[in-house]
């Protein structure tokens, strides 16, 4: 990472900060829950209250709310703007190597998703987060919070956290993210593994299974791998009514519909419905 030429930007975070404020005011429920998210950050380790000597370069990132309702798990995200440029025009994001693209082909994996019998499809919690950030980095990923909710975005009430973890918004984390689950995949001496490998999307991953067995075998096969790297898979999805009675169990709920890879699938029927 060059940092030559990366300004400091307190003026233009602040002013985004206020806004976000302002915003967020107007709900006071979704305001909780926004500090609420910081709160259990601090507490797993996920950020940490930044120090006042700082280990290397500064930089804040601005954050607002994304509301997704629909959604059956996180239906409040706080998205960061790594993009965010200070006043030459350059943000942090200019100042990074992305990385290769380590995707599949969408369309490849969209015809394996069909071609298998039965798709067992899994989402990794909180993916980015699981990741862990070297200290020589951490302070270009600070950003600021309040103290107190009830009192407004001065000086005196400002707080700086900065992250431990990979932040998502940052233009490399999907590289370091795809990175460490190949790598992950590669060298786990499991079968599983190495179909897993063909098909990882980001923070979705896709299981292909020829009978429901081997689907009910590869959610709790799927389950340890991923645990062994500190990472928790969920929310898994079939198109199979003997493995679906089986997910219940586990306390996994396929939705009548969702959305796989762009596309709307509907598990029960089978079926997908491409935009017109």
């Amino acid at each position: 990472m060059s940092t030559a030429t990366l300004l400091p930007n307190y003026g233009r975070v602040i002013g985004r900060l206020r806004s976000t404020i302002r915003k967020l005011n107007h709900d006071p429920e979704l305001l909780q829950k926004y500090d609420a998210i910081f709160k259990e950050q601090l507490t797993l380790e996920i950020i940490e209250e930044a120090p006042k000597i700082p280990g290397g370069p500064i930089h804040l990132i601005p954050h607002q709310a994304v509301v997704t309702p629909q959604k059956t798990t996180t239906k409040v995200r706080i998205v960061f703007d790594a993009s965010c440029p200070t006043s030459n025009g350059k943000s942090l994001n200019d100042h990074l190597f992305r990385g290769p693209v380590m995707l599949p082909d969408l369309l490849g994996m969209l015809l394996r998703f069909r071609a298998t019998p039965i798709p067992l499809l899994a989402d990794v919690e909180k993916a980015f987060l699981q990741l862990t950030l070297d200290k020589r980095d951490r302070d270009v990923t600070r950003f600021l919070w309040l103290k107190d909710l009830s009192k407004p975005p001065e000086p005196d009430n400002i707080i700086t956290y900065r992250f431990r973890r990979v932040c998502f918004g940052v233009v490399s984390s999907p590289f370091l993210l795809a990175a460490c689950i190949d790598h992950h995949l590669l060298n786990y001496p499991h079968p599983l593994a190495k179909n897993m490998r063909r098909n990882p999307y980001v923070d979705n991953i896709l299981i292909e299974n020829d009978t429901p067995q081997d689907a009910i075998e590869a959610y709790s096969t799927s389950k340890s791998i991923f645990q062994e790297a500190k990472m928790n898979l969920r929310e898994y999805q079939t198109n199979d009514s003997t493995v679906n009675e089986f997910l219940r169990t586990k306390g996994e709920i396929t939705p009548e519909k969702t959305k796989v890879l762009g596309v709307t699938w509907i598990p029960a029927a089978d079926t997908i419905t491409l935009p017109s």
